[in-house]
């Protein structure tokens, strides 16, 4: 709701690609838990379960990633750059646990940080990859 707020009231190009970024590091985040708890037939009646994953892998994406440049936009338009969302998502990923560990009073689990954040970090790889080419695309460099 919020994002739909922002978007409405600031025109901006770099402020609408911003949220459009973010809010595709959510989806992303969100798929790949699905996936997961697909993979493990986990997800009826699983609860608090799946929002505790997503929530907190994405606040510590948003705290580390902050960090790590993945929300400069100077940088998401530099192929270059594109290690950034990778090793951002690791270095995101144990904090990301030990938030779900505590909202659900759960054991961290180190294979689940390493499999979880690896994935991840290749979903946000795939996803900023694609709008690094979207990018490229709209301003003729491509």
């Amino acid at each position: 709701m919020l994002l739909w707020y922002i978007w409405g009231m600031n025109k901006s190009p770099h402020a609408r690609s911003l949220i459009i970024l973010i809010f595709g590091d959510l989806v992303t985040i969100i798929i790949v838990a699905l996936i997961g708890f697909v993979e493990h037939e986990s997800l009826t009646g699983s609860g608090i379960r799946p929002l505790a994953v997503v929530l907190s892998w994405f606040a510590a994406w948003v705290l580390i990633g902050y960090h790590v440049g993945v929300f400069n936009l100077s940088y998401v338009g530099d192929g270059r750059q594109l290690w950034r969302p990778f090793w951002g998502m690791i270095l995101a990923s144990p904090l990301g646990a030990l938030l779900r560990g505590l909202w659900l009073q759960a054991n961290v689990i180190p294979f689940f940080v390493v499999v979880f954040g690896g994935f991840c970090a290749i979903g946000l790889l795939a996803w900023r990859l694609l709008f690094w080419w979207v990018i490229r695309r709209r301003t003729g460099d491509g």
